[in-house]
């Protein structure tokens, strides 16, 4: 008996230690980016205060500019997309490599900076989820994503659940258009009408799919 109380205390601080360990790297990195979130904010409050007019948010020379980005191409059977429709959109106009393959982070996130007028570190912030896929590679195929509760997640606005669809890299017609039938002046999409289609999609996902997972997914439920 006291062997064994020994042996499980030893293991649980052993656990505890390499728990701790291995939260030192994530910590470091939320750190840095609330310490780079600041140091952007105090600059913007010191060189650009003045609000960027309509039309000037996008540097000359950067995709975007004036309203208008690369050309769109459909992707081919061999393209590598992603269940993130800003991620497929950069591939799709050129913004990313229009294949979706062999993408580094800092490539991801550098694009989706510019693309959308992202904050640096909320660039890295976005793209960080894709490190746990990478397997030490360095880079990542845009289908990587695929993997649930990664960027993919159960109840999504334009995809059935994973548990019914394997390959969540494109959106499915039909719930797009009950998507856009949500409006409630048949024109634009209000936040009370996304609101509403997120608790519907919520709520029957929950009903329909017994694997479903966003009771569980902190972090999707959050956002």
């Amino acid at each position: 008996m006291t062997v064994n109380f020994f042996t499980t205390t030893f293991g649980i601080l052993t656990r505890s230690i390499k728990l701790a360990v291995g939260l030192v790297p994530l910590l470091g990195f939320v750190l840095q980016l609330h310490a780079r979130d600041t140091y952007y904010a105090l600059l913007n409050l010191v060189l650009f205060w003045r609000p960027r007019r309509p039309g000037n948010v996008i540097a000359q020379g950067k995709p975007g500019f004036g309203g208008i980005w690369p050309e769109y191409r459909a992707p081919s059977p061999s393209d590598s997309r992603s269940p993130c429709p800003g991620l497929n959109a950069l591939a799709n106009h050129g913004i990313l490599p229009r294949d979706g393959k062999k993408l580094t982070y800092k490539q991801m996130s550098h694009a989706i900076q510019y693309a959308y007028n992202l904050s640096p570190a909320l660039g890295d912030q976005l793209t960080s989820s894709a490190y746990l896929l990478d397997q030490g590679r360095g880079w990542i195929n845009l289908h990587d994503l695929n993997t649930l509760n990664i960027v993919q997640h159960d109840a999504s606005f334009t995809r059935p659940d994973i548990a019914f669809c394997a390959d969540q890299s494109y959106p499915h017609a039909e719930l797009v258009d009950r998507l856009l039938k949500c409006s409630s002046d048949g024109t634009v999409l209000t936040l009370e009408d996304w609101a509403y289609y997120s608790g519907l999609r919520r709520a029957e996902c929950k009903a329909s799919n017994g694997q479903y997972s966003m009771t569980y997914s902190f972090i999707h439920k959050f956002f």
